[in-house]
């Protein structure tokens, strides 16, 4: 699955229903009044800082077929480091509507048709707001470089001067001419011209607390396959010109803000089998019959397990090579023997599949249905990675995958008859609970300010996202075969911050010597507490479960306002409801319940935001 941190923009469908009037939550154990909270956040951000990391295209509405967006992605993801930074689009429906702002590192123009007015406000807005933009060849760019000598604000190819070891030290020049006022009046710069005529066709704009650099090169055209419709000499230009382009486009990046540090994306590796000898001899008996060639072949991704000291075959996207009898387990970079000492649990996280580099550890699941039938009742299994290429996110999201991140998919059993069976959102409720316990029950970790955001987010204090977890599951037969993935920034500090880094900061500040966490211990004892809070549910039912996860979650008696079917209504969350859905009062004293697979909740905007059906 997993990993650590993902940020979104858009708004999948919900459905709120009202429901009977709870008993309102009452605020103790947590802040007396939002001023003392807002005085505590204040104070420990002043020390940890959360750093935004969504990149931004906005492409326009006749890019219909995501091809501008595309093409325009994969330039950037040349040249950015590819672990710090989520790239989505940003539609023209989202940029009015959306709290995209806050988290955004950059917005890409790179569309070619007009711009609507109410639009290029927004824009405007997030830069003279401390934002950054780069226009690539878009008609908003063409709006911005007016060239008094020619009236076609077009894109255009041509040879420019590109002697990059001077590009971003020339002297500022003069760029008011060509630039409109009623958008920017702050100080341009001349980064770029064209080689005969000296038309500018870079230029930087500096605009209230933010920084935009617009160009009319395609920079953003970086392979053959993107070129080849144009003409014979646009073709030649481009294509001659791509690595001073990259060059270029990476300056350009870094001069924003941005980190250009693409890091050699590593090879896929195989999955190392951690297990006492009982377990792995259990699990071995449940799939013996289906081994063809010691291969479970699944629909998606098959296991091809070998034991150690055998000649390991390719690791694949669709073939994951599985170690078994493993014995040199100092080899492996994951703390086995530290793991085992924590681990408490009767039956989950008992077997570890364990792997360096993974698409996604939620494939082993997700992607072998038949594999995960075939799982023994009494035998848990945990996937754990270094590190994740493809980290999977709610609602289609992105989740990045940095070394350091405590990336891991759990698989558990849920009767249907049961509590929890059917209950199955409070499932995400748990595993977040959990982790944020694993943290703070420790002696001395108490004050680690790690809390709950609904409804599957880890933060530190009010602002920064350090994690978050997805829940897939099936039915067979009458149990709930569900997939918890799990992300936790740890020892990684992008892209926002880790655990350790709050630890270490928090030390500076106390004069006190907490020691750094492991994976391994924050892992076991996550496990651990995913098995008890299950168990406890299994038998009490919610309210014990609540009166835990309200003393570290973020919403209680939060006025937030409620938009929905073009109107708002202001709201005040009172917790959540029978099924684990988010429940708010309106001043009219009607309860709704709000699902979290139907709203985008920005709780720095106090918005809960829905979309019509």
């Amino acid at each position: 699955m997993c990993v650590c941190v993902f940020w979104y923009v858009c708004v999948d469908l919900i459905s709120v229903y009202s429901t009977y009037p709870p008993t309102i939550l009452s605020n103790q154990c947590l802040y007396s009044s939002a001023k003392e909270f807002s005085r505590d956040v204040k104070k420990e951000m002043s020390a940890v800082s959360s750093k935004p990391p969504n990149v931004l295209i906005y492409s326009g509405s006749s890019d219909t077929d995501d091809r501008t967006f595309q093409s325009v992605k994969q330039a950037l993801l040349q040249v950015l480091n590819v672990h710090s930074y989520a790239i989505y689009r940003l539609h023209e429906q989202h940029v009015s509507t959306h709290p995209w702002m806050d988290n955004t590192a950059l917005l890409v123009l790179g569309n070619s048709d007009s711009i609507p007015t109410s639009v290029q406000k927004d824009f405007v807005k997030f830069l003279r707001n401390g934002g950054s933009i780069l226009g690539l060849c878009s008609r908003f760019t063409c709006q911005t470089i007016k060239h008094p000598w020619d009236d076609r604000y077009q894109p255009f190819v041509a040879s420019i001067e590109v002697n990059h070891q001077q590009l971003f030290q020339g002297e500022p020049q003069d760029f008011s001419a060509l630039c409109d006022p009623f958008y920017f009046e702050g100080d341009q710069t001349i980064i770029a011209q064209e080689a005969k005529t000296k038309k500018p066709v870079i230029i930087q704009v500096s605009e209230g607390h933010g920084t935009a650099v617009f160009s009319l090169i395609h920079l953003e055209l970086l392979t053959d396959d993107e070129i080849k419709g144009l003409d014979t000499q646009s073709f030649s230009l481009l294509k001659q010109s791509r690595n001073v382009r990259k060059s270029m486009l990476s300056q350009i990046l870094e001069l924003l803000g941005l980190s250009c540090q693409p890091a050699n994306t590593p090879e896929l590796t195989p999955v190392f089998l951690l297990a006492g000898k009982s377990d792995e001899q259990k699990l071995f008996r449940s799939l013996r019959s289906r081994l063809k060639d010691d291969i479970f072949e699944g629909k998606d991704l098959s296991l091809h397990f070998l034991p150690s000291g055998q000649t390991i075959p390719l690791t694949t996207e669709m073939m994951l090579p599985v170690i078994t009898g493993v014995e040199d387990d100092q080899a492996i970079l994951f703390d086995w023997t530290t793991y085992q000492e924590h681990l408490q649990t009767k039956v989950l996280g008992h077997v570890v599949f364990y792997t360096d580099v993974i698409t996604s550890t939620q494939t082993v699941f997700d992607g072998n249905h038949s594999f995960v039938q075939n799982i023994p009742e009494d035998v848990g299994i945990v996937v754990v990675a270094g590190q994740q290429m493809k980290g999977q996110g709610r609602g289609g999201n992105v989740w990045l995958s940095p070394a350091g991140c405590m990336m891991f998919s759990l698989h558990v059993r849920i009767p249907f008859a049961s509590n929890l069976g059917q209950r199955p959102p409070y499932l995400q409720h748990i595993a977040s609970l959990a982790v944020v316990e694993a943290i703070r029950s420790q002696p001395e970790y108490e004050d680690i300010n790690v809390r709950l955001k609904w409804p599957n987010d880890i933060y530190f204090g009010h602002k920064v996202k350090i994690g978050g977890v997805i829940v897939t599951s099936s039915a067979m037969g009458g149990i709930l075969s569900a997939v918890i993935g799990m992300g936790i920034n740890i020892a990684n500090n992008e892209p926002t911050t880790g655990i350790n880094e709050i630890i270490s900061q928090y030390n500076k500040d106390h004069k006190a010597t907490l020691q750094p966490l492991t994976i391994e211990e924050t892992l076991a004892r996550t496990v651990n507490n995913i098995e008890a809070l299950i168990d406890d549910f299994q038998n009490n039912g919610s309210d014990l479960f609540l009166t835990k996860y309200y003393k570290h979650w973020l919403h209680s008696n939060t006025k937030v306002q409620l938009s929905m079917n073009n109107t708002q209504e202001e709201v005040e969350i009172t917790g959540l409801d029978d099924f684990g859905f988010l429940l708010v009062q309106t001043k009219s004293g009607k309860m709704l319940s709000v699902q979290p697979d139907g709203n985008t909740f920005d709780m720095l905007k106090n918005l809960i935001a829905m979309k019509k059906s």
